[in-house]
């Protein structure tokens, strides 16, 4: 299922457009750069300013097909992360695949219209936003209209695909999963699918802050925009991780109920003098189930009777406290924070080398 050929899910719009276009990713990206580049210099030369453009103007101008170019080519490295979270369920769920298979494809409803809604409402936003009501009418600047437009469209796809991945790990996670609580890396690719979402929304802020004239980093709307974008980005993280918490916490309160009846049966049975010392807590013997009479799979952390003692159990109730609750580790969030550091840290250092070099024109002269 990590390529995408076999996923048992139906192709987004998106995907079905470059299907038909009988081109690759990369292809496709590569033309639509290459297009939009073309007809940046179509549009200045039929406005006459070409031999007039600046530097800052072509990295103005430029912003929009690089953003294009940019929402198209993470999409297969975000459809393959969302194929790996999926297949992580197989194992917890305990079926065979296509039963599994079955199960995916009623948790996953792609509504293409609702795909056409969002795609729409982010051309609409970034219209609204491009504001080209009362500016005198120029090929330029219907050009940059279409480039902000079709770039807010695809980051409304985006957001619909990470709001759809959302329900259906949502789904997936209303089954009864055997989730080993000691060991919740198996459910890390989840967090990996969600902070590819975050982190493919924040690099419209990092590629804007590339781009964007210095003169432009000082008005309003490059801050509204990019603080619109961080808000997004943190909301899709947590959001779609939210159901994942919850199960992985029902799982550690459930073991930790468990083992507590043990520990209080077992401190039932303490000397009233405490021994000088605590048993090893590591000699632990075969596990059984919580009830022998009854028909349960067996739990792997619980020791048989002859070593329940009330300081095994205690050891075994500090293990399970110490348990994780989220499926995300250290290093998704020290990426995830140097991707919110890194604009900041372009738009800095953009800001120092510009003084520094005006300062240095200034002295030479």
């Amino acid at each position: 299922m990590g390529d995408s050929a076999r996923s048992p899910l139906p192709t987004t719009l998106l995907e079905l457009w470059i299907t038909q276009s009988r081109r690759s990713w990369l292809q496709v990206t590569l033309l639509v750069g290459f297009a939009f580049v073309l007809l940046l210099v179509g549009t200045a030369t039929l406005d006459g300013v070409l031999p007039t453009f600046t530097t800052d103007d072509w990295r103005f101008y430029l912003l929009g097909p690089a953003m294009l170019m940019y929402l198209l080519a993470i999409q297969p490295h975000l459809r393959r992360l969302r194929d790996r979270a999926i297949e992580v369920f197989k194992p917890l769920l305990a079926t065979d695949d296509e039963t599994f298979e079955a199960m995916v494809g009623e948790a996953y409803q792609l509504n293409y219209g609702l795909e056409w809604m969002a795609f729409g409402l982010g051309l609409l936003f970034g219209v609204l936003l491009d504001a080209p009501w009362g500016d005198p009418f120029s090929w330029l600047r219907l050009y940059r209209l279409l480039v902000v437009a079709l770039g807010f469209g695809l980051l409304g796809l985006l957001v619909y695909g990470a709001l759809l991945g959302r329900k259906l790990f949502s789904r997936l996670q209303r089954q009864p999963l055997q989730l080993n609580i000691f060991n919740p890396r198996g459910l890390e690719p989840i967090a990996q699918w969600s902070q590819g979402i975050a982190l493919a929304i924040l690099g419209v802020i990092t590629l804007s802050s590339l781009f964007l004239p210095s003169r432009l980093l000082h008005r309003p709307e490059p801050l509204i925009v990019f603080t619109t974008l961080g808000v997004v980005a943190l909301a899709v993280f947590f959001l779609t991780l939210l159901d994942t918490h919850r199960v992985m916490r029902a799982a550690k309160y459930e073991a930790l109920r468990k083992v507590r009846r043990y520990l209080w049966a077992a401190y039932q049975t303490l000397p009233e003098e405490p021994p000088s010392s605590p048993p090893d807590p590591t000699m632990l013997a075969e596990p059984r189930a919580l009830d022998e009479d009854k028909a349960e799979p067996p739990d792997p952390w619980i020791p048989a009777p002859a070593v329940a003692s009330f300081w095994t159990w205690t050891t075994y109730e500090k293990r399970i406290q110490e348990a994780p609750e989220w499926p995300y580790t250290t290093n998704i969030l020290r990426q995830l924070g140097a991707s919110f550091l890194l604009p900041t840290l372009i738009w800095v250092a953009r800001g120092v080398l510009t003084s520094a070099i005006m300062q240095a024109l200034s002295l030479s002269q």
